[in-house]
């Protein structure tokens, strides 16, 4: 007689990791974009949000204002323009 398999269905937790990208400039309606806080100048003039994460690692240098701005695909806006 086989002995009964039992399966540990126990929740795991996630973590999810996010990124830090700093907005760098702007061009037209692009935010040119940064994961380095090195190239971090702080609140520029005109610019609205200064500072997001995302779950993506791999933006690229730019994306579109109103992307973050409306803080969609998981964006999260750290710091804005006071």
């Amino acid at each position: 007689m086989k002995a009964a398999k039992t399966e540990n269905t126990a929740a795991k937790a996630t973590t999810e990791s996010t990124t830090t990208y700093y907005v760098v400039g702007q061009s037209g309606s692009n935010y040119t974009i940064s994961s380095n806080p090195a190239d971090d100048p702080g609140c520029l003039g005109g610019t609205l949000a200064c500072q997001f994460t995302s779950p993506d690692p791999a933006l690229g240098s730019s994306i579109p204002v109103s992307v973050v701005e409306n803080e969609e695909d998981d964006i999260v806006i750290v710091e804005r323009k006071p």
